[in-house]
């Protein structure tokens, strides 16, 4: 899954770093948990500015 942000997010893998590597995905209308993510590949600034 690829998730496009409005700004950088200072994330880094998983398997390297389990506090930077986790994120919760919260609903802004009810303030519910939506989903969880484990970042597996965190690209960086520079690579997404040239795809």
């Amino acid at each position: 899954m690829q998730l496009q942000t409005q700004q950088p997010l200072p994330v880094e893998d998983y398997a390297a770093n389990r506090v930077a590597g986790a994120l919760i995905v919260v609903d802004p209308t009810t303030n519910r948990t939506s989903g969880a993510l484990l970042v597996g590949h965190a690209a960086s600034a520079a690579a997404q500015r040239a795809a």
